[in-house]
């Protein structure tokens, strides 16, 4: 059976182009220049609220499709001649998202990332665009948006990877009971893990172990011991992908709060779940987050 063609229904011969180009540049920079890049990121989101929701998404695949990038300012003056026009909306719910993106449009927004986070942000969210269930995506990012002064991108990712039911961007996350060898190798070379790990998380991208952590349960609350990402993926937003993960494990699990253990390359947990990478490799940020 094919499962993307059920996801993804692909209605005219521009959706087929849309989601063949997207699907290429999966894993590639595809933002030029950042310059523009809240503006940016508002019209795409914003473009779904308008009648021809079309036209800034084929206009970005013509320039993904030309030259393997885009260039914000580009996109930008195709917005010149659109206004959001929500006459196509017919169900009280359409109507709201319509009522979301026109608050959105007047509200100053930044989005903290680099150009890795940045291009899987608007890969992932225009192949949301594509899916029946193109809602649940976009009310989540505009409800988002709307909230927040500073939105941190890598969470947006973490969260529209809800939404890869088909594995396009071939990343996955499993939380099992034991430790591989090669985790536990991994986890010892990037912490002082001493053992007590009692859960431990594994990341793939494809068949290739890039990213872990061990996990410890105790009154409530989960103590990460120690956690790891490949370096030349950190930049990517992988890191958030695991501490995403995590907090997803505590939640179902009922834990209160999270904590930051050991770990040298991970500066833990702020309101916003926002991160970096910690500049003395030898020294570590204990903090704890209210779930």
């Amino acid at each position: 059976m094919n499962y993307e063609r059920l996801i993804y229904p692909l209605y005219k011969q521009s959706d087929k182009k849309a989601y063949n180009v997207l699907k290429g540049h999966v894993g590639k920079i595809i933002v030029k220049d950042n310059v523009n890049i809240d503006e940016l990121i508002k019209t795409i989101l914003i473009s779904q609220c308008y009648y021809n929701y079309r036209k800034i998404r084929d206009r970005i695949i013509e320039e993904l499709d030309r030259n393997n990038r885009i260039n914000s300012s580009n996109i930008l003056k195709t917005v010149e001649t659109v206004d959001i026009d929500c006459s196509w909306a017919v169900f009280r719910q359409d109507k709201e998202i319509c009522d979301m993106c026109k608050k959105l449009k007047g509200k100053d927004v930044m989005y903290d990332g680099n150009n890795y986070t940045y291009s899987e942000f608007i890969i992932r969210f225009l192949l949301t665009q594509l899916m029946h269930d193109w809602r649940g995506p976009l009310i989540y990012v505009l409800k988002t948006s709307l909230e927040n002064k500073r939105v941190n991108v890598p969470l947006l990712n973490a969260y529209l990877a809800l939404w890869d039911f088909t594995n396009i961007f071939d990343v996955r996350i499993s939380i099992l009971p034991f430790a591989s060898p090669k985790l536990k190798e991994k986890l010892k070379d990037y912490g002082e893990w001493k053992g007590k790990g009692e859960w431990f998380l594994y990341l793939y991208e494809g068949r290739n172990l890039i990213g872990g952590a061990a996990l410890w349960p105790a009154d409530k609350k989960i103590v990460i011991e120690s956690i790891y990402v490949e370096k030349d993926k950190w930049r990517k937003g992988y890191g958030t992908k695991i501490l995403f993960g995590i907090e997803l494990f505590a939640l179902k699990n009922k834990m209160h709060s999270l904590t930051v253990g050991s770990a040298k390359n991970v500066v833990g947990f702020y309101r916003s779940f926002s991160f970096s990478e910690i500049e003395d490799r030898n020294s570590y940020v204990l903090m704890e987050k209210e779930l």
